[in-house]
């Protein structure tokens, strides 16, 4: 154990302290305590050393470049801004993060007595962070706000890497299931050269989105070579987690102060201590802090601080502010980050909350109004009154339910109408004050359960939100439907030229409760794909098999199959909309560890095969006697792609799958006479959706609200992977 000792002054040392005898000066100080320097481990970006002492109370130490000025003394040491410490034991081991790879450094440490401080020599030990870069991702160098990473590819090719906040990365492994293979393939940047990349401040996505870069937080770097044969897949990945140093905390205060609350506004505050050299700040509703919260600290900071490079937003003395633009009875919270000169950082949080609401409310007022189909159409009339803006938005009721009882999801029926719908424009909503406007659809299917939400908001941001919940009716009997049913012998050639030829049966459903569900939605099925591998299992071999548990899932999951539509004018196409999603990304089948998709596969001009949920038109012959699933043309921004019918096995359509089929030419179906037993079998569920596409026409021109970055990044995710 090590003995402090308090040394206080007699009576008689001070009678001698107040002489103005010279003999009685206190002799000069003696030679200054022993400190030893051992340096235990060197890596790239940290260095671990030991500090030994017997007699000093507190230490200082700072490591420089091996070519840059030592300090002057031990005195110079202690006051000039080196890091510092105190001893609680003879020796002492430190952790330092501040060296980076491929330098070589000067560590210089000095200790001290106090009572009168008396100093020690300074000690030294040289530092080399010179190694051979033998791992595929290495991190180089890291600060409060940079860092350099390299990357060494274990093959001759081409590679991708990324970096991406480690937050941000937990959202979408969350939401979409992903895996830093996935990740790296669809966002990755490509490179074939062994090369370092050095960041500060900030670095960007693939979108060339800025992600900032802030103390203390954690990213994630994903390295993975190419598949020779698709770029935007890699064969695996390798990953490395890292932060970035902490700041330390700032031994300043921040002073926060909040006046003339209204319904609307506030008056903020802001008064930093002497030592405080720079601040900023962020007021936002205590809902909106607390859902940064759930992601970690560093991420509530990074939500103040904001772009580090932007300094506009970035004050240096006492402040105050009208913050407006607020919510009315609701409880909002400012927080501050500080920063002193040496880049120690100030946390401050701060809660109040606005006054009751001083007006009415907005009303909705929903009238239905009469239709040609009501099998495919809806109009509403829609007046609202003391409103500044509304909110349209039209989808099946089975998506509204999927997106509120996702997990994780802490907002309402208001938010997702007001997140994904179609803001009305001011001349459409100066008609919806007065005479009312009109909302209508003619996209809608058959027997499905939609719901019309419209929500709308006053000057002082009360909001009202008000839904119309409809079923549309019963396709009208196409007699075309029924003459189609019967067992055909179907022919394709897969993209590698090899002919496929195989029984299906084109049915009306494979039990009674599928006849009704087809036949309300003027549906037939085809059962069986013998070219995917999986055998045709029916609903009652599922429920036989132990795949299904119940009749509902039995019938969802049953197959493989393709839905078919046969439409009011005759014409027939492949796909069924799932009501969870509205798109097409239904299910082929679903069981025994098979989840299999229907997809169109189509070949871009460097020859990457890609897929994507499609509808294939169908040719009917004039003797019913051959379908022919023709191509899927799309004629996009992006160039002209023709899509031949796939299956694709995966838990999702878009992303993190396997091919078993991909069709190189159109199908072709020719009625046979003997009945077909087809064979097979997998379970469907939904795929969850996280936004809301909206379908509705609304008299005028349609509007869509801003995407935040995470969305951005999702939707960036379907449309790399083309799933």
């Amino acid at each position: 154990m090590r003995k402090f000792y308090l040394f206080l002054p007699t009576l008689a040392a001070l009678a001698l302290g107040c002489s103005d005898d010279k003999t009685n000066e206190l002799p000069p100080p003696s030679e200054g305590p022993a400190l030893t320097v051992k340096i235990v481990s060197v890596e790239r970006t940290k260095v671990s050393f030991e500090l030994t002492t017997d007699e000093a109370v507190d230490y200082a130490y700072v490591i420089l470049p091996s070519d840059q000025q030592a300090p002057a003394s031990a005195e110079a040491l202690f006051a000039g801004g080196a890091k510092t410490g105190m001893f609680d034991r003879t020796t002492v081991t430190i952790d330092d993060r501040s060296v980076s790879g491929n330098n070589t450094y000067t560590l210089y440490a000095a200790a001290r007595t106090i009572n009168p401080f008396v100093y020690s020599q300074v000690a030294t030990a040289s530092v080399d962070t010179h190694f051979d870069y033998t791992e595929a991702i290495t991190l180089d160098a890291v600060t409060l706000n940079s860092f350099t990473y390299h990357i060494k590819p274990e093959s001759e090719g081409e590679y991708r890497h990324i970096c991406c906040r480690k937050s941000d990365y937990d959202w979408l492994v969350a939401y979409l299931g992903i895996n830093p293979a996935m990740y790296v393939g669809t966002f990755g940047f490509r490179s074939d050269a062994e090369q370092s990349f050095s960041f500060e401040d900030a670095f960007v996505d693939e979108s060339d989105n800025p992600v900032r870069i802030y103390s203390g937080t954690e990213y994630l770097i994903i390295y993975g070579m190419s598949d020779p044969d698709n770029s935007y897949k890699v064969l695996s990945a390798e990953t490395l987690l890292f932060s970035t140093v902490k700041a330390d905390e700032a031994p300043y205060g921040i002073g926060i102060k909040v006046e003339n609350i209204t319904s609307l506004a506030a008056d903020v505050t802001i008064t930093p201590e002497e030592g405080i050299e720079r601040y900023r700040m962020m007021t936002a509703t205590t809902a909106d802090y607390d859902g940064y919260w759930i992601e970690g600290e560093s991420v509530v900071r990074g939500a103040i601080i904001g772009d580090p490079s932007d300094h506009s937003q970035e004050y240096t003395e006492t402040k105050t502010m009208c913050v407006a633009g607020l919510k009315p009875d609701t409880e909002y919270t400012v927080g501050v980050v500080g920063f002193d000169k040496e880049n120690r950082e100030k946390v401050v949080f701060y809660k109040f909350s606005t006054t009751q609401p001083t007006g009415p409310a907005p009303t909705i007022a929903i009238d239905p109004q009469p239709v040609d189909e009501p099998w495919r159409e809806v109009s509403l009339n829609v007046k609202v009154q003391h409103a500044l803006n509304m909110w349209v938005c039209l989808e099946t009721m089975a998506k509204y339910d999927q997106v509120l009882d996702q997990p994780g999801f802490s907002g309402t029926l208001g938010d997702i109408i007001h997140n994904n719908g179609i803001q009305l424009t001011p001349e459409q909503l100066q008609k919806a004050l007065t005479e009312g406007i009109l909302c209508q659809s003619d996209e809608l299917s058959p027997y499905t359960e939609y719901m019309y939400g419209f929500y709308a908001v006053n000057e002082e941001l009360v909001t009202t939100t008000e839904t119309y919940v409809f079923r549309t009716e019963a396709a009208p009997t196409v007699d075309l439907r029924m003459q189609l049913v019967g067992d055909y012998e179907a022919a394709i050639t897969d993209l590698d030229g090899q002919p496929h030829t195989f029984r299906v049966t084109v049915s009306d459903g494979p039990n009674e409760a599928l006849k009704t569900q087809y036949e309300l939605k003027n549906q037939l099925v085809m059962l069986g794909f013998e070219p995917c591998g999986i055998a045709y299992r029916s609903p009652q071999e599922l429920l036989d098999n132990g795949w299904a548990a119940t009749d509902e899932e039995a019938n969802a999951n049953y197959g493989p199959k393709i839905i078919l539509e046969v439409k009011q004018d005759n014409t027939v196409a492949t796909g069924a909309v799932n009501p969870s999603t509205s798109e097409l990304d239904y299910c082929m089948a679903d069981f025994n560890g098979s989840r299999l998709h229907f997809q169109g596969y189509t070949t871009t001009e460097t020859g990457r095969v890609i897929s994507s949920p499609v509808s294939f038109p169908i040719e009917v012959s004039d003797d019913r006697n051959t379908l022919t699933i023709k191509p899927y043309v799309n004629d996009s921004y992006q160039g002209l792609f023709t899509y031949f019918p796939g299956v694709y096995k995966g838990n999702s359509p878009w992303y993190g799958g396997t091919d078993l089929f991909r069709g190189g030419t159109e199908m072709v179906l020719t009625r046979v006479p003997e009945p077909n037993a087809p064979a097979g079998g997998v379970k469907c569920r939904p795929v969850g959706s996280f936004s809301l596409p909206s379908r509705v026409s609304v008299d005028l021109s349609d509007s869509s609200s801003d995407e935040s970055p995470r969305m951005r990044m999702m939707r960036s995710y379907a449309v790399h992977t083309n799933r």
